[in-house]
This record gives C-alpha cells, structure tokens and sequence, in this order.
C-alpha cells in the first residue's frame, strides 16, 4: 500500500472531484493479505454475478499484489465471468487513470483488521466507496462511503450509485 501513502503525501492530485457521468469501472486494490483474499473471493463469489447480471456495462478491476492470488486458478472462472483485468504492479500514473475510470471503489472485508488508509485517496479523487463495516472501521457512513455487510446490500448500493 505504498502507492497510497506516495498519492497522499503529494497533495491533492485531482483538483476537483471527478464526475460519474461515463465512468463504469468497480475497483478493488490490495495485497496478497489473507483479509483481502477472503474479501476479494467473497465479493467474486456472491456479488460479481448479480452485478454482472443487473449492470452488464460494469467493468471489474482488481490492482495490486492481491492478484497474484487471483490469478493462481481458483477465482479464473470468475474473472471470465466478469470480464476482470487484474493488475499487480500499479504505479501512480496508472492508479490515476484508473481511478478517473472509476464509479465504485470496493472495499468488502469481511475478517481481519484492516487498515483502511487505502479509503482516503478515492474519497479525495470523489470516488464513492462502498464498503462492509469492518472495513470502513474509522470512519463509518458518510458521503464518501456507505456501508453493506451482505451480497444483496453490495449489490443494491453499486446499482444505486450506477444511475
């Protein structure tokens, strides 16, 4: 999560908030942590295909080293599903343009602690969060982020913030 703490240190690196009007991209980032497999796996699993289903224009990106995991052969089926790009090495630039792509930043921990500094540069980029409990743990419910402890909760709040 360096990258993160490299956007933060340099100010602000939108100037304004980004509008949602022609963004269509749901975007994971973390490590390989067992916290954000069990979430990314869980996400795959119960959320991806409804949201495919009910919002076929959606894209899935997950960055970071989380998809060395992803892509060992246990979630590819899913990533055929949603038509996922994963990408394990991001650097500022392209964290840039992918969050100006960016409608939904996802955040579904559903065990662990979890250190949620990854929240602060898409809020700061305008970029809604939709996020279980624990991962929001900090900074609750708010206008940045809202919150869903179930896949039908995950599904309704990305519908919701897609129209």
């Amino acid at each position: 999560m360096r990258l993160h703490v490299l956007l933060l240190n340099r100010g602000s690196f939108f100037r304004t908030p980004l509008k949602a009007a022609g963004r269509n991209r749901l975007v994971f980032v973390g490590t390989e942590s067992a916290r954000n497999v069990e979430g990314a796996i869980w996400y795959m699993r119960t959320v991806l295909p409804k949201v495919k289903e009910q919002l076929a224009n959606a894209k899935i990106g997950f960055y970071g080293p989380i998809c060395n995991y992803l892509q060992e052969g246990n979630t590819w089926e899913y990533f055929k599903l949603g038509d996922a790009e994963c990408m394990d090495s991001v650097n500022e630039t392209v964290f840039i343009s992918i969050m100006r792509e960016t409608r939904v930043y996802l955040n579904p921990m559903v065990s662990g602690i979890d250190s949620n500094g990854r929240l602060i540069s898409p809020m700061r980029a305008g970029v809604p969060v939709v996020s279980t409990t624990l991962g929001a743990e900090g900074f609750g419910e708010g206008p940045h982020i809202t919150i869903a402890d179930t896949a039908q909760g995950f599904i309704d709040r990305i519908r919701k913030l897609f129209q």
